[in-house]
């Protein structure tokens, strides 16, 4: 399951799954929810380099709602990845963007643990707009091709981290 408010972004990122093989379902509208389960969901997200934190809130809200709706689909045990395009270079920017989507995907999880008892693990890439697109979409699709667990939940990976390692073995060294 793909969704999430860049559109543009999330139907790349969906084409370039569907390209290698890997079942997606776009979710449009939070209305169109499958009644099959699944156990990968992709969440696709942009924010602007002066987004304000009124904004910041507006744009969770909704994120939040698409999520709650299609809470009843996850599996019991789950994964998910937040692919967050920062829309700045910016180090500063960034590193606060950061600090956001980690508060953002550890209530995620947490609302899957105490709502439905699900074990939901998800992580989130941070990318800028000097990002590679293909390395990005490459990284993101053999991450759920392989459907690897992490060793670590909740974390950020800056996009830097992805020119020599894969997602899981970046979230396992910013864990460690």
């Amino acid at each position: 399951m793909i969704f999430g408010t860049a559109r543009a972004r999330r139907d790349k990122i969906a084409k370039a799954l569907h390209a290698e093989g890997i079942g997606v379902t776009v979710l449009d509208d939070m209305h169109e929810t499958e009644t099959s389960s699944f156990s990968g969901l992709v969440i696709v997200e942009e924010f602007p380099p002066l987004m304000d934190w009124d904004h910041w809130w507006e744009r969770e809200a909704d994120t939040w709602e698409t999520f709650e709706a299609i809470l009843p689909r996850l599996r019991a045990s789950s994964r998910g990845l937040l692919v967050a395009f920062s829309m700045t270079d910016r180090p500063r920017k960034r590193a606060h963007m950061r600090g956001g989507i980690a508060h953002l995907i550890s209530q995620f999880e947490a609302t899957a643990a105490m709502e439905r008892g699900i074990d939901f693990g998800i992580n989130a890439l941070e990318v800028p707009p000097s990002a590679d697109a293909k390395l990005v979409d490459d990284r993101i699709t053999a991450h759920m091709r392989t459907q690897h667990s992490t060793l670590a939940n909740r974390v950020v990976v800056k996009y830097e981290q992805l020119r020599k390692a894969s997602i899981a073995e970046a979230t396992t060294a910013e864990f460690i």
